[in-house]
């Protein structure tokens, strides 16, 4: 599971440098690699930035990628199934989780909770 995740981009929004430790794909990386140990490096992974994390979602809602997210901002995107969590690993500090959009494939856990556009959780590392 965790190479078909990884095929995938990895989607960014903007977090101000005043922000200590910031839910990025670079700090969820190092967090999964100790869980998942064949998990790719940052810089071996293709990427798509956002400015605004709404935009990043809706990146991710369009199948364009994986992306880490509020759990606040994707609520109903959860709820409703559009959205699922791609890893069972969040961040500590942060209700976010890692995002893709529903395939309507069952995920495992992972380093990474990734919200998808396929209404379920799945691991990055997995």
């Amino acid at each position: 599971m965790i190479a078909a995740e990884t095929a995938r981009p990895l989607v960014h929004s903007y977090w101000s440098p005043s922000d200590v430790e910031p839910p990025t794909w670079q700090r969820w990386i190092a967090v999964a690699r100790r869980k998942w140990r064949s998990l790719p490096e940052f810089k071996d992974l293709q990427h798509l930035s956002f400015r605004e994390e709404l935009h990043a979602i809706e990146a991710v809602i369009a199948g364009q990628g994986i992306g880490i997210f509020s759990n606040v901002l994707v609520a109903s995107e959860l709820a409703s199934g559009k959205l699922v969590k791609a890893f069972d690993l969040s961040l500590p500090g942060y209700d976010f989780y890692v995002v893709r959009i529903f395939l309507g494939i069952s995920g495992g856990g992972g380093p990474f909770l990734l919200f998808t556009a396929e209404g379920t959780a799945s691991a990055l590392g997995h």
